[in-house]
């Protein structure tokens, strides 16, 4: 069962509401997300389901509470009997806030400047948003810019520490990576031609196949160059895939072997696992940044693998009380063996390893 709380500007508890419609939460790493919902107009009291508002979106399961989502009503419409609400997350809260001083670039501590602009943004008005778990102890040269917004600095912050952000109840968290190690817990599994295991809806892919190479020629002006995938696609013995390109207003040799190397790293990019449905996954069990257990197996060579990968992107469908998970996973997809995943838990350093390369 899933439940709303409703607070002020002043995070006091305005009230709970069991009773709305169908809605959609959608979460995505370093970014921000949103809740919407539709509510019937008579029990959309208009001090309670109102802009600006704060909501937090909770669900129970065995006695205990999941927070799903918190944020703000961001855009009301009404209809002849629903209310459709719109809400941003918290982090997309910051887009509507600016940090309140300029400040030149100085070398301090990422956290020392996350601090600063909060407790400011704070002190000119209370957020109810503090700085929680940051784990991040790298210096960084730093200058916020004229009337940036609180989104735009904590992600220009989070790039120059090369690490990641969240807001979890109401703290944000500053740290390499954001997630948890999911692989033993969430194993999503297509097998074209095994059914009963298949847990995951058929994958989509960024591109068409017949478009993939790993190995490639490269004609440019009076120049050439090869390039080919050593990593485990290639490995794995499906043989050379060639494809041959000519661009022949590249005359200088670093230069072609950089556009070799750019299609290259595009042709396997579009190999990656979009939005998948998934069969049985609670909201609960699976968040952003996690990593899982990948394996997709669709008769063809080029595009069956196995791995670990991370969870970018959820999306919560909840229609007549049925819910559906979607995930979007990442782009880069870590091969491992059977014997691996058995040993996935004792593995901390190998696991920071695949944290690391992402």
């Amino acid at each position: 069962m899933f439940f709303l709380e409703i607070y002020n500007r002043e995070w006091e508890l305005l009230d709970k509401i069991y009773e709305f419609g169908d809605f959609t939460v959608r979460k995505n790493i370093n970014s921000d997300g949103f809740f919407q919902f539709t509510i019937q107009i008579e029990n959309a009291n208009e001090e309670i389901i109102k802009r600006t508002n704060f909501v937090k979106l909770y669900k129970t399961r065995d006695n205990s509470e999941y927070l799903v989502f918190e944020g703000m009503i961001d855009v009301l419409q009404g209809g002849i009997s629903f209310m459709t609400v719109f809400c941003t997350d918290l982090i997309g809260y910051f887009q509507y806030k600016f940090a309140i001083n300029e400040y030149g670039e100085i070398n301090r501590l990422a956290n020392a400047y996350l601090d600063t602009v909060i407790t400011e943004l704070n002190n000119d008005e209370e957020t109810g948003i503090t700085i929680g778990e940051n784990l991040i102890t790298d210096n960084t040269r730093f200058a916020t810019q004229k009337k940036e917004t609180i989104l735009n600095f904590i992600k220009r912050l989070a790039n120059s520490v090369d690490s990641e952000f969240e807001i979890l109840d109401k703290k944000i968290n500053l740290k390499k990576n954001v997630g948890e190690d999911k692989t033993g817990e969430i194993q999503l599994i297509y097998d074209k031609d095994n059914p009963s295991t298949t847990n995951i809806s058929e994958p989509q892919f960024e591109s068409n196949l017949k478009n993939y190479a790993n190995w490639l020629f490269v004609e440019g002006n009076g120049i050439s160059t090869i390039v080919f995938d050593s990593n485990e696609i290639y490995n794995k013995g499906y043989g050379k895939i060639k494809k041959y390109i000519r661009e022949t207003n590249i005359s200088d040799l670093t230069a072609l072997q950089n556009y070799a190397n750019s299609i290259l790293e595009k042709t396997i990019k579009d190999l990656s696992v979009r939005d998948l449905k998934v069969q049985g996954l609670k909201i609960e069990d699976v968040g952003i940044g996690d990593l899982v257990y990948l394996q997709i197996k669709t008769g063809n060579k080029i595009n069956s693998f196995e791995g670990i990968t991370r969870v970018m992107g959820i999306t919560l469908d909840v229609k007549n009380t049925y819910e559906n998970v979607d995930l979007i996973l990442s782009e880069n997809i870590k091969s491992i063996d059977q014997s691996f995943i058995g040993r996935i838990r004792e593995l901390g350093d190998r696991v920071d390893e695949i944290y690391r390369n992402f």
